[in-house]
């Protein structure tokens, strides 16, 4: 990193710069208070959008925009680097490094990456979309994925259609398979009782009012329909990705490994990567419902479900940062809206406990360790007398699996409300999920 890069000091990402302008501000300036603001979506003039090509195929959580990897390339990366991302996911890292004409290797622990990378990389497929859909329509090939929630998922009017249409897409050889893949996973998803509006596979309110809906109609014409549709809008979007003239480079995926154990094989140049976001993220729960159908087995499912960094222990390692520690000194707790105050704090083995008193409502934070779910928030009515009936219910282990009985089921999320209603002895009556409270918790952070 030059002195120049060294003064200023830090990067902010909210304008609309060009780089020729934000380098010339780095170079005149000798106050290292100074930032250099960049949108990074105006900064790459040949992708016009975050979706543009192929890089938006599929709804993977958290995937990092193309424009930010084409930067880094762009402004740092010389002829015959090789670029790697260890935390993979979509593969974004790849399918840009080829377009700049850069080798890469991408690792991640869910192996949907290996379709969605070879899907978003393939040259323009000759497909005659009518003659294909009529294929699958004739098919006799059959697939059911081996997986003890199916009928959970599917009713089981879809499960005939959908078993024929994913044995036609196994029994596939040739590039015709990644031109229905993804298409293929979109539709699955849509015909479930997944909420396709959310990443993680969750059965809503919507999503069965949807499969009602397509009960009532003519479900398999909107089936084959939608399919034929979801295939246009991809070989469009494999379309415009070859305009951006993507290069002839090697590459090395690797999914399905644990990332924190795994040593390169070989040396890269440049580490380009955006870690998992732990808890608010969980991607083999939001992939489970394609994995299945793609083929995976349920215990290998459930392993790579234990392999993620959130749900497995993870040796402590040492910091060599000085800047870590001093602003780690600087960090103060605090909660940055009037009329909350932290009555108390608790941990044990088993669980850490935050009270939060908030006008007319008290609200307890409730960190299971050995759960997934990562924080539970029980809010109940306020008063002096139920806060101390409550905390004596919630010392009494008979007691608090009373009042904890039914959430875990209903959990969809690490952060869920719940209020709480009580008698007036303090002992809960009723649960119902809150969304009305969650503006107390805007920019409090615990």
């Amino acid at each position: 990193m030059t002195n120049e890069w060294k003064k200023s000091n830090q990067l902010k990402l909210w304008t609309e710069e060009e780089p020729e302008n934000i380098e010339k501000k780095i170079r005149n300036t000798d106050n290292s208070s100074n930032k250099v603001s960049i949108l990074f979506r105006n900064t790459i003039p040949e992708i016009p959008s975050t979706t543009y090509g192929t890089f938006a195929i599929y709804k993977y959580p958290a995937k990092f925009i193309p424009q930010v990897i084409a930067y880094v390339l762009k402004k740092y990366a010389k002829s015959n680097m090789k670029i790697f991302d260890p935390f993979a996911g979509y593969g974004t890292v790849g399918v840009v490094s080829k377009v700049y004409g850069y080798d890469y290797e991408l690792w991640d622990l869910n192996p949907i990456i290996n379709i969605i990378h070879d899907t978003a990389i393939m040259e323009r497929p000759k497909i005659n979309i009518f003659k294909l859909m009529k294929e699958i329509k004739n098919s006799q090939q059959d697939f059911i994925p081996k997986w003890s929630n199916l009928n959970y998922w599917f009713p089981e009017e879809f499960i005939p259609i959908l078993s024929k249409t994913w044995g036609f897409v196994h029994s596939l050889t040739d590039e015709t398979k990644y031109v229905l893949l993804i298409p293929l996973i979109n539709v699955t998803r849509y015909f479930s009782y997944g909420d396709e509006k959310v990443h993680k596979l969750y059965k809503s309110k919507y999503s069965r009012k949807k499969i009602e809906e397509l009960l009532k109609n003519n479900w398999k014409f909107q089936f084959y329909n939608m399919l034929e549709k979801e295939i246009g809008k991809l070989l469009k979007k494999v379309w415009e990705y070859n305009r951006l003239n993507p290069k002839q480079v090697e590459y090395r995926i690797r999914s399905g490994i644990d990332t924190l154990e795994t040593k390169l094989d070989n040396n890269v140049n440049i580490l380009i990567t955006s870690p998992p976001y732990l808890q608010a993220q969980e991607y083999i729960r939001s992939t489970k419902l394609e994995l299945f159908w793609l083929g995976y087995k349920e215990p290998y499912i459930k392993e790579l479900s234990k392999k993620e960094i959130p749900y497995r222990p993870v040796n402590e390692i040492k910091i060599h940062s000085e800047k870590y520690y001093e602003f780690r000194e600087k960090i103060k707790e605090y909660i940055p809206h009037t009329g909350r105050e932290i009555i108390q704090e608790n941990e044990d083995e088993e669980r850490w406990v935050l009270s939060v008193k908030h006008g007319n409502f008290i609200v307890y934070l409730v960190h299971p360790k050995n759960q997934k779910r990562v924080v539970v928030v029980f809010v109940v009515q306020f008063s002096p007398e139920i806060i101390s009936k409550i905390q004596e219910l919630r010392r009494d282990p008979r007691k608090r699996m009373q009042m904890d009985f039914g959430l875990r089921s209903a959990l969809s999320s690490p952060l869920t409300a719940f209020r709480i209603d009580v008698d007036e002895k303090g002992n809960p009556r009723g649960f119902q999920v809150s969304k009305n409270i969650f503006p107390f918790f805007e920019g409090f952070n615990v």
